[in-house]
């Protein structure tokens, strides 16, 4: 028998809906990463015995696709937590100029893979010293990059941090970030599709490029918690500029850069690439992977994994190392985990 609910009877408003989305996706999460988790590091053992090419290979691509996998979770849950106002954006002061080559340096390995050059600028008159979260507006350009690697095969990428000077007495400015890129390029109707939660420009790219749609919905929701913006210009094959805005504060008493600060990545290995060469990185990002899933859970199995790998990431991180043992070691699981994204962020 088939029950029709009166139109008088009350619905769930959005705000609940958008919680229970939240929760389940949160309950999910923590169901999904635990075997994931063992996944991952099963592979990783395997990685470390003798194995003929072949094995190797098969393994590697189980590893790579755990991480994948992983790193789809982490949208998810970022998305649905977003969307339920439950992002907490931290106010501190940090450097612009030191916030992009950070956020840059950890796809150096992914643009010398394309032959691709990265450049980056922040331009004159910009504080030296801003208030705001800078761990999310890093997200929102690393997101912006990833996007224009994928769909560069050849040319260059160029990011461009700018602010419009606060009026005078004014604490807040407007700051603008831009990735221009020298890609394929899209048309009017696929453009109307991005920033979309799964969405991508048409079908054939999806199944070309990958990817699931959600980070440039969550670039978009980030920027406008921050007061501020996304938006892109593009045209066929002959590249796309996406283009952010939030407002920030400005560090009282802070001077302007007086001249632009520039730098770039290119495909020739420089001595610091050379250097780090020397760290299995793909062990790095598999340990990295596990750890952060481990300190988000406050799983006390972290400290177990960081113990095991700690020769790897003190050789990897050694001006982070002491202060990510501390905060582990004293089951600060929350500052152990911002520790270890900025360390990773940092290459």
């Amino acid at each position: 028998m088939i029950t029709i609910q009166p139109d008088n009877q009350p619905r769930p408003s959005q705000e609940a809906a958008h919680q229970a989305m939240a929760d389940f996706f949160a309950n999910m999460s923590h169901e999904l990463r635990t075997p994931l988790n063992a996944i991952i590091g099963m592979a990783y053992l395997v990685l470390q015995s003798d194995l003929d090419a072949q094995q190797r290979d098969n393994m590697r691509k189980i590893e790579v696709a755990g991480q994948h996998l992983l790193g789809i979770i982490d949208d998810m849950l970022d998305y649905t937590r977003l969307e339920a106002g439950e992002i907490v954006f931290t106010r501190a002061a940090f450097s612009p100029t030191t916030l992009l080559e950070d956020t840059l340096r950890r796809f150096t390995d992914k643009v010398q893979a394309k032959g691709l050059k990265l450049l980056a600028s922040v331009e004159p008159a910009v504080p030296v010293r801003l208030l705001g979260d800078s761990v999310r507006i890093g997200q929102i350009i690393g997101q912006y990059v990833e996007n224009a690697i994928k769909f560069t095969d050849k040319g260059w990428i160029e990011v461009t941090l700018r602010t419009v000077a606060p009026a005078p007495g004014a604490p807040v400015c407007r700051f603008h970030g831009s990735v221009r890129d020298t890609g394929i390029g899209m048309t009017e109707a696929q453009r109307k599709e991005l920033f979309q939660p799964f969405r991508q420009v048409d079908g054939s790219t999806s199944r070309r490029f990958g990817g699931t749609g959600l980070g440039l919905a969550i670039a978009r929701k980030l920027a406008e918690c921050m007061g501020g913006e996304v938006g892109v210009e593009s045209t066929p094959s002959a590249g796309s500029t996406f283009r952010f805005t939030v407002n920030l504060e400005v560090e009282p008493g802070t001077p302007l850069l007086a001249k632009a600060h520039r730098f770039a990545i290119e495909a020739p290995q420089t001595a610091a690439v050379k250097e780090s060469a020397c760290i299995d990185r793909q062990a790095l990002a598999t340990v990295t992977a596990s750890l952060r899933a481990l300190l988000a859970e406050d799983d006390a199995e972290a400290l177990e994994l960081f113990t095991q790998h700690a020769e790897l990431l003190g050789a990897a991180w050694p001006a982070d190392f002491a202060r990510l043992e501390q905060a582990i070691r004293g089951f600060d699981f929350a500052q152990a985990l911002s520790i270890l994204k900025q360390a990773y962020a940092r290459g």
